[in-house]
């Protein structure tokens, strides 16, 4: 009886393992990373994108990136368009409305796209609109670029499996 436990309690223990090192998110070179970085100052559609991704890594790997304004190791998930990207060329305001980007190197992995940083957009400020399409709780409307938060959900989608299913 006791040889039955220990099997079924290391079956269980070894499965743990491997689902968690399998659903590890690694760098191009094979290390895990290590921290979201999120600059201050982003969109609240960012700022989502950055707890969205935290939330979502941590159900998969049960572990908790921590969300830093400056990456302190390596390799980091760096969310939105930041100065460290823009000094590499990769600026979010340069692709199209809703564009989005990855961009991985050794060092980080870049999650970023066009992004509306400013006052909620009501429909009667639209001329395309009548309605006001505007999430408070989530601090999201329909007119602001967004491009950033649809970067995330993309690569959970396309690199971590993740999938969203709607009733």
């Amino acid at each position: 009886m006791l040889k039955i436990v220990f099997t079924k309690s290391t079956a269980a223990l070894l499965m743990a393992c491997a689902l968690t090192s399998a659903a590890a998110i690694l760098s191009p070179d094979g290390r895990e990373y290590r921290q979201i970085v999120l600059e201050e100052g982003q969109a609240d559609s960012v700022q989502l994108a950055a707890t969205e991704l935290q939330r979502y890594l941590k159900e998969m790997t049960g572990d908790e990136l921590p969300i830093v304004a400056d990456p302190t190791e390596k390799p980091f998930i760096v969310i939105g368009a930041n100065k460290m990207l823009k000094a590499q060329g990769l600026d979010g305001d340069k692709l199209p409305s809703e564009g989005w980007m990855f961009k991985t190197t050794d060092d980080f992995l870049a999650l970023f796209g066009q992004d509306y940083n400013g006052p909620a957009l009501l429909g009667d400020n639209n001329p395309w609109r009548n309605i006001e399409a505007c999430n408070d709780e989530l601090k999201l409307n329909a007119f602001g670029a967004s491009g950033t938060l649809s970067a995330v959900y993309e690569f959970l989608h396309r690199k971590a499996g993740v999938r969203f299913y709607m009733p």
